[in-house]
């Protein structure tokens, strides 16, 4: 009795499981979260003294300089053999997959599209069909920019859909400049002000040097339009200058 009980229960399950209703984006896992990491899938081959890996690190890799010190790159780029891409490869956030066949037939001024979801939730992936090596680095460079926009746009996505409602913060922003902002959970209002509205967090980082505080900030300041003039550089800075002068105070006097 035991035994076709069991091959009963056998069936219903194998039967729930088939048909329209079953979604198999419920069995793909939550990608990693390193955000800035790009993964690259290209025939190892490419990898060492390669046009194509220096037309990718060249546009993917570059130091941003308008960060403090040390300036790190837009993307840290990792490569991987197309044959070594396992479950855990493909739980990347970002990938960009470069495959080269003779025998296809390519039109370089087409634009990547991005896949959403492809082996992991909350993922991205890119994927470049070229003829050859230089087809290949003719894509990258004609391209990039455009696939840079598109991770960037998705990573943005994505941290608003964690952001969570900070009611509190947005009902002093709507009461000094009438805005509201998605907000992590944890910011609290430093200083408000008619015209001025300073919010903050602090945060804990651990690395091999141990752990760091980080201050996070955001400064929101209002003022009358009275002409183009006002958003001038030199205008900008000296309005900033001042705000932060009499309402951010240092440790230090003046």
């Amino acid at each position: 009795m035991f035994k076709h009980s069991f091959i009963i229960a056998i069936a219903f399950l194998c039967l729930g499981c088939s048909g329209d209703d079953f979604n198999q984006d419920i069995l793909k896992p939550e990608s990693k979260k390193n955000m800035g990491e790009l993964l690259v899938v290209l025939d190892k081959k490419y990898w060492e003294n390669s046009n194509i890996a220096f037309a990718i690190k060249n546009n993917f890799g570059q130091l941003v300089t308008s960060t403090p010190l040390p300036y790190e790159p837009e993307f840290n780029v990792e490569f991987v053999d197309q044959g070594g891409v396992n479950k855990i490869i493909k739980r990347h956030k970002t990938i960009l997959i470069v495959n080269i066949n003779p025998s296809s037939n390519i039109n370089s001024k087409e634009i990547p599209t991005p896949i959403f979801d492809l082996w992991a939730k909350n993922q991205i992936v890119y994927k470049i069909n070229a003829s050859s090596e230089k087809n290949a680095i003719t894509i990258i460079n004609h391209h990039a920019d455009s696939i840079k926009l598109g991770i960037n746009q998705f990573y943005y996505s994505s941290i608003l859909s964690f952001a969570g409602e900070n009611k509190k913060a947005n009902a002093v922003l709507k009461e000094n400049h009438s805005i509201e902002l998605k907000l992590p959970s944890n910011m609290l209002i430093k200083k408000s002000a008619s015209n001025f509205t300073w919010l903050s967090r602090t945060k804990i980082k651990k690395d091999n040097n141990g752990d760091h505080e980080i201050q996070q900030g955001v400064l929101v300041y209002s003022y009358p339009y009275v002409n183009e003039n006002i958003f001038s550089l030199e205008h900008q800075i000296k309005l900033r200058d001042s705000l932060l002068k009499k309402h951010v105070h240092g440790t230090v006097e003046n």
